[in-house]
């Protein structure tokens, strides 16, 4: 155990230690018995069965988002993605303007500039969330656990499944950050592609807002200015009654006032 602990310090990638604090929290690295520190990698490494072999077989990113994020689940043979495809024809559906396409090819792509990425690089001592300052700032935390948008996520899914007629949660699912969905249900075509781009970027857009300027309640803002970015796009829709997605814009603006005022 103690060479598979050394592998991960070392080798694994500086955000790995660092989110642990290893090398600051354990100045004997070596020593024969870990410290408390060291035994939350034993736990990871018990709990996903790795190898000596899987550690040299799989690259820095894959071992990180298979332990950080939870996306990949490993085997002690060879490892397999038990995710559904991602939808790219819901990426880059007409429903949605192009710069919000140009968005949600970089969430999906991880290469959004979280704080997680400018701490690797040494630009931002400050790796905590800044809508809840509690727990590090990954894609996963920022647009799925955190507890200040969990109100959103919930309106989001209401609305769902208020206007597909469809009772799965899928927006309190993992997969909706990544675009992934098994149902081919029509309405599902233009309903999910709208919500999910409209909920990420306004979460992306208020989490940049509140780090230069403090808001109030992030939650209701969070829940406010969607309703308003949805009945924006409504109104501006009807002035061309010859779109072909006017009656999802105004299936989604009705559903989110009724909701909203509950």
């Amino acid at each position: 155990m103690p060479q598979y602990l050394t592998f991960l310090e070392y080798n694994i990638g500086l955000k790995l230690s660092s989110l642990f604090k290893l090398p600051t929290l354990n100045n004997s690295p070596h020593a024969t018995t870990p410290s408390k520190y060291y035994k939350i990698m034993i736990t990871l490494l018990q709990k996903y069965d790795l190898h000596t072999q899987e550690l040299h077989k799989h690259s820095i990113k894959s071992l990180y988002n298979l332990i950080i994020e939870k996306k990949y689940v490993l085997s002690t043979r060879t490892p397999t993605l038990r995710l559904p495809p991602i939808r790219w024809n819901w990426i880059h559906h007409d429903i949605i303007p192009h710069y919000l396409r140009n968005f949600n090819y970089k969430l999906v792509h991880n290469i959004l500039p979280i704080a997680s990425k400018f701490s690797s690089f040494r630009l931002d001592s400050n790796t905590l969330c800044p809508l809840c300052s509690k727990r590090y700032e990954t894609n996963v935390h920022l647009f799925h656990q955190c507890p200040t948008i969990q109100p959103l996520l919930q309106l989001v899914n209401d609305i769902h499944k208020d206007c597909s007629n469809n009772d799965t949660n899928y927006f309190l699912d993992l997969n909706h950050i990544f675009f992934r969905y098994t149902s081919t249900a029509t309405l599902d075509q233009e309903i999910i592609p709208y919500l999910n781009t409209v909920l990420a970027h306004l979460i992306w857009k208020t989490r940049n807002k509140h780090k230069k300027q403090s808001l109030p309640n992030i939650s209701y803002t969070l829940l406010k200015t969607f309703k308003s970015y949805v009945a924006r796009r409504y109104h501006y829709m009807l002035k061309d009654q010859s779109n072909s997605y006017l009656t999802t814009y105004h299936k989604v603006y009705v559903s989110a006032n009724l909701l909203f005022n509950k």
